[in-house]
């Protein structure tokens, strides 16, 4: 796909599950799904990322079986039965490699983007990509889980306050990664996240959302992508003011813009007015 795209774009999040921490439950047809589509599309969403499981710390993990049931429900016939995918980027948000390869064998395209918040990423991976989906991007996600199979438990991979500048491990882990990247020549297939949320603390979470800014700037030739959307931490920065999480969000997106706007970056959240809010506030360049 080449990662063609704005300075900053919106996805839209598709969660088909029953217990996500903000909207679980809330798409259980075809026609609740389609038509939440077509809202985040007609806000304005380049990339609509979908999700079958939830990885908040709460939840159980699912089998891999369930998760496929769910995508082939709420999925698959939707995007097989029309052009959408054709027109929209499809990110799939699994750190399953099988349940990924099932996906792209039903859309083999150049529209679709391996949204993998493992953080596992080595040689059998990169010739995965090489070899069995040529066209697809992949999300280079930050988590501390060891191994991929672990993913859903990745909050027991926090490591303590004392211990840790999320700023420089953050760096330090995406510099890695790039070494390989660059090793397989597939690095302008990639997008690096920082996972706000994934095995980091509160305080972590915290810290992060101040410093992603200079986190992106090391990194200027990568895409980023950013996913803060309804996070439970923005309660916390408000002390005694208590406001809508989105308003907290609202503001940090007003500060990412202003800071790093001539940077690609996607936007993943649950409403697609909150960016155009802000990019409103803080005028991208011409």
């Amino acid at each position: 796909m080449s990662l063609n795209f704005n300075s900053i774009e919106a996805m839209g999040v598709i969660n088909i599950t029953p217990n996500s921490f903000s909207d679980g439950g809330e798409l259980s047809s075809l026609t609740e799904t389609t038509l939440k589509i077509n809202s985040l599309l007609n806000k304005g969403c380049h990339f609509l990322d979908v999700g079958a499981e939830s990885t908040a710390p709460f939840n159980s993990e699912i089998s891999e079986r369930e998760e496929i049931a769910r995508f082939d429900k709420f999925l698959v016939p939707l995007f097989s039965n029309t052009d959408l995918w054709k027109s929209t980027i499809l990110s799939v948000d699994t750190y399953r490699l099988n349940t990924f390869k099932y996906i792209y064998a039903k859309f083999p395209g150049e529209n679709i983007v391996w949204n993998d918040v493992s953080g596992i990423f080595d040689d059998s991976i990169a010739s995965f990509l090489i070899d069995d989906c040529p066209n697809a991007d992949y999300v280079f996600c930050h988590n501390n889980s060891p191994t991929r199979e672990l993913t859903s438990g990745h909050m027991d991979y926090a490591k303590s306050d004392a211990d840790t500048d999320i700023a420089k491990e953050l760096e330090y882990f995406f510099s890695k990664g790039i070494k390989l990247f660059k090793k397989h020549g597939i690095e302008n297939r990639i997008i690096l996240d920082p996972c706000f949320g994934f095995s980091k603390t509160l305080k972590q979470n915290l810290i992060l959302l101040g410093k992603v800014p200079d986190l992106m700037k090391k990194f200027p030739s990568f895409p980023f992508l950013i996913g803060v959307s309804r996070k439970s931490f923005f309660k916390y920065l408000g002390g005694d003011i208590l406001l809508d999480r989105e308003i907290y969000h609202l503001a940090f997106l007003r500060q990412l813009i202003e800071t790093t706007s001539a940077q690609r970056t996607i936007v993943r959240l649950h409403d697609p007015v909150v960016l155009e809010l802000a990019k409103r506030l803080v005028p991208l360049p011409k």
